[in-house]
């Protein structure tokens, strides 16, 4: 996503879903309707420091790390997520069912990995607000207040952020 530094106001994010394909050449799937997602980057670096300086003399890259964390609705059914949205995806799977069961995460260790996830706005899909390769679910849970919609909160890691 660019900045728009010309005075022009962009409104992004309104009527956002969240988008994602688990293997290359899968179709894009719609996975939730989303009430806030945030994406951090943490880039990890290691100062060297030497006696006689007040500061250090380098800094050297060590480590990455990019968090997703999304707060979505949960539909009573597929076919409701499928008609919510108009924005030309093929085909909808509901965020909760890419989160692994607590005795096959523990028999198998492994958790399924989107290949690519995206975050994009209804009214322009044509430009994702935020992408991302590499994504598994970290962590799953369920939020619900008086008079609101049940929300989900699921957190994930992705290998990349793609600025492209």
């Amino acid at each position: 996503m660019n900045a728009d530094t010309s005075g022009k106001v962009i409104a992004q994010g309104y009527n956002c879903f969240v988008r994602a394909r688990k293997g290359d050449s899968d179709p894009l799937k719609t996975v939730g309707y989303v009430t806030s997602f945030q994406a951090t980057e943490d880039f990890q670096v290691q100062e060297a420091i030497c006696v006689g300086n007040l500061g250090p003399v380098a800094i050297d890259p060590q480590g990455y790390t990019c968090t997703i964390n999304i707060g979505a609705f949960i539909t009573s059914d597929t076919a409701s997520l499928a008609n919510a949205p108009k924005h030309g995806a093929d085909a909808v799977m509901a965020l909760q069912d890419n989160v692994p069961d607590r005795e096959d995460f523990m028999e198998d260790a492994t958790i399924e990995k989107f290949a690519y996830l995206e975050f994009i706005n209804k009214k322009n899909p044509a430009i994702p607000i935020a992408k991302f390769t590499g994504v598994l679910i970290t962590s799953n849970g369920v939020q619900s207040e008086g008079n609101a919609y049940v929300r989900t909160n699921v957190s994930m890691r992705a290998l990349s952020w793609n600025k492209d």
